[in-house]
């Protein structure tokens, strides 16, 4: 009777790690494929290109920092004037100067998320570089 005990315990034992085994596994593809599924522009790129890419990248955005702040300081005053076309004219240039400052904002705006993205991308890289660590997530996260 101890010996029939003990078997069906090693048996549910057994029965019991190979359910843990499967949810494991099952929990990694899972999360494997919300990696890659995962939105990463940079994906791509070499170790190299991703530096060269965030040097030209810090330029590109003190030039356009620069720039930006150029066209917020700059104040237009609008002129009263008497004819129609002279009005139209002085609403152009007042408008060229606003659609000015605004194309420079939204150029810095675009300039910092691919910034960030690139930033991310970097730190996902090197996270990535420890095998365990990224195996235990997989397997483990929920």
């Amino acid at each position: 009777m101890t010996d029939r005990r003990r078997t069906g315990g090693v048996g549910f034992l057994a029965v019991l790690l190979l359910l843990a085994l499967a949810a494991g596994v099952w929990n990694y593809q899972r999360n494997l494929a919300a990696e890659r599924a995962a939105y990463r522009p940079f994906r791509g790129y070499a170790e190299a290109d991703l530096e060269a890419l965030a040097e030209a990248l810090d330029v590109r955005r003190q030039d356009q920092t620069e720039r930006y702040e150029v066209a917020a300081t700059r104040r237009v005053t609008a002129g009263t004037k008497s004819y129609f076309d002279e009005q139209v004219a002085e609403f152009e240039r007042v408008q060229r100067t606003g659609t000015t400052k605004r194309q420079a904002q939204l150029e810095l705006a675009g300039s910092r998320v691919t910034s960030e993205l690139l930033e991310d991308e970097r730190v996902y890289r090197a996270q990535e570089r420890d095998r365990v660590k990224v195996f235990l997530e997989r397997l483990l996260s929920i």
